[in-house]
């Protein structure tokens, strides 16, 4: 059992370890086995273990030592009560506190009025002209921005300026893209002359390359020092940022041109999602996974050497446009897991999602962490925990991150009501699939019994197509290869008006000769673009009168990708394999390991 002193009570402590086969021995629930102690007993034990441990916990402000390790081994059993034998108590003496980071001013690094750029190059498109060049590709004009270059010329139609100190105005934010060795001295400069509410350092080098911790200790001490001044000093992102999309912002500071990256901001996923990672790649490559898609907020924290993924998930809990808050965590700093899941609770108890994909199950990938963010990765099964029970959704792969981000923008606001499953497809291979499928590590699904009235239905519709003969009604439900389009989408119609389904999977195999569902062209007429192909009917569908969620497979080659972009498009979520959707969707609708359906 694991329980963290911050976020849990002691009837969160004693619920979690009734449900272990250690109260069921003890207290003689086990079949077989004789009450050894009372179960009230095992509660006060508890209580007291869990007392103790936020006495003197990092958390608790009137601790005047910390524990560092707490074990209790072995108890003796017997006569109705515990005994304790053995124990291991290990404290340290508080660490100085550091100084709570202005939060408020993340308001001007995600919705600045003027930028400013250190490090642009006027013959190259290196790194600071790269991000300088999105500016003025977003909302920016020449006028709102201005470069820090030792000369007093413009770049792009961008003033230069001297020096740091002869900028003529406050910044809301400033981009550093500069060698590691000068950061310190920079951004004490900013300090100094207050010009600036926040930083962005894209400088890499810092605390994940060995033998280069001081210049980060450095720059931690000028941060500390800043908090001390009358505006605080400013939050700083980074470093080894790849930068922040704000699209409340109007702006783009990541250092990858659009030939690279190109985005459309107009596709049915992104605009309800904030992406915060410590690693910018793995937002970039998502980004690109699902088509170009942009989110609301891209956050690249890098080392977070100040501002971290908790700040941000607490920050932009209150914008009600966000509707997934998705998160790549390499490790936490301290006490920042806690106050990480104090904000993803407060978020999921609203019905919004968070999706965490946490490095560090093994020796080798906690190494690996250090060595990419300089993050102490921590212990994986503890976090994996604590996440679960604020209502994450803890990732167990790249893959099924993307998944479920990718369900839970297009289907939010979409009710899973009883999270019971309603399954079709015209291939029996899929239906068994998709059964075998239905519990798994952290959820367990249920099919839904269809209704008599809907039985009705499906059976008028058999007789219709011409499939009475050929399949029975069941669900899942084969409607064989023989089904044409039209029949596919009223049978799930039928399913999507029977009360007892809450979640709707059509699972399509294309290449039936019956179905319209080539490219427009060719042998196909024209296909998906038909009116009455299998396509159109269904979107036409979603869109007017299934309010339910519903999830397509389409199990196929590349032939067929014009037909997933068509539902993709749409709103309507798609995946390659219905073993892989009913997983996904098992995680998604048994959020937090808490399912609807049991």
């Amino acid at each position: 059992v694991t329980i963290s002193p911050g976020i849990s009570t002691d009837s969160d402590f004693i619920e979690a370890f009734k449900s272990t086969i250690v109260f069921e021995t003890l207290s003689g629930i086990a079949r077989g086995h004789k009450k050894l102690v009372h179960p009230e007993k095992i509660s006060d034990i508890l209580e007291r273990f869990h007392a103790l441990v936020w006495r003197f916990s990092q958390l608790n402000p009137d601790a005047r030592f910390w524990l560092t390790e707490c074990e209790i081994n072995p108890f003796l059993a017997g006569d109705g009560g515990l005994v304790p034998v053995d124990g291991l108590l290990r404290f340290s003496l508080p660490e100085i506190p550091v100084p709570d980071s202005p939060l408020d001013k993340i308001e001007n690094l995600l919705k600045p009025g003027n930028i400013a750029v250190i490090g642009v190059s006027a013959k190259g498109m290196n790194l600071g002209r790269v991000i300088l060049r999105n500016l003025l590709d977003g909302n920016f004009t020449p006028d709102k921005l201005a470069i820090v270059k030792d000369n007093d010329g413009e770049i792009d139609g961008v003033k230069c300026y001297p020096s740091i100190a002869e900028l003529q105005s406050k910044f809301d934010m400033i981009v550093l893209s500069i060698d590691a060795n000068q950061v310190p001295g920079a951004v004490r400069e900013i300090v100094e002359h207050e010009k600036a509410e926040s930083i962005i350092l894209i400088t890499g080098g810092m605390g994940e390359k060995s033998g280069a911790e001081s210049l980060e200790d450095e720059l931690r001490r000028v941060l500390i020092e800043s908090r001390k001044r009358p505006d605080c000093g400013p939050v700083m992102v980074g470093g080894n940022s790849l930068g922040i999309i704000s699209r409340p912002g109007g702006y783009d500071t990541m250092f990858v041109p659009p030939t690279k990256l190109p985005k459309n901001p107009e596709l049915s996923i992104g605009g309800n999602i904030a992406f915060i990672s410590q690693s910018g790649a793995y937002i970039i490559t998502r980004m690109n996974k699902l088509g170009g898609f942009v989110p609301r907020y891209a956050i690249s924290t890098g080392n977070q050497v100040d501002l971290g993924i908790a700040d941000f998930l607490e920050y932009l809990a209150t914008d009600d446009e966000l509707k997934v808050f998705a998160c790549y965590i390499e490790g936490f700093k301290p006490s920042e897991g806690l106050k990480f899941a104090e904000a993803a609770s407060k978020i999921t108890s609203t019905g919004r999602d968070v999706i965490v994909y946490k490095v560090g199950r093994s020796s080798e990938g906690r190494k690996a962490a250090s060595g990419h963010t300089a993050a102490i990765a921590g212990d994986w099964d503890v976090a994996d925990a604590v996440l679960s029970r604020a209502g994450c959704m803890v990732a167990e792969s790249f893959d099924e991150f993307t998944s479920l981000l990718m369900l839970s923008s297009m289907l939010a606001g979409r009710d899973v009501g009883n999270g019971r499953i309603g399954a079709v497809s015209n291939a029996g291979y899929e239906t068994v699939g998709m059964a075998d499928n239905l519990r798994g590590d952290g959820y367990e699904l249920k099919l839904a019994v269809l209704s008599d009235e809907t039985r009705q239905h499906l059976m008028k519709v058999l007789e219709q197509f011409r499939l009475k003969e050929l399949q029975d009604i069941r669900n899942p439900m084969d409607v064989t290869p023989m089904a044409v389009d039209r029949a596919h989408v009223e049978i799930i119609r039928a399913f999507a008006s029977d009360p007892n389904v809450g979640i709707l999977i059509h699972a399509c195999v294309p290449l039936s000769p019956v179905m319209k569902t080539r490219e427009p062209g060719g042998p196909d007429s024209e296909g998906i673009a038909h009116p009455e192909s299998f396509t159109q009917l269904l979107i036409n569908a979603f869109r007017t009168e299934i309010k339910k969620p519903l999830v397509v497979v389409i199990d196929s080659g590349s032939l067929y990708d014009p037909m997933v972009a068509m539902f993709m498009d749409a709103g309507i979520p798609v995946f390659r394999s219905a073993d892989e959707a009913v997983r996904v969707i098992g995680r998604w609708a048994c959020k937090g390991r808490a399912c609807p359906s049991k």
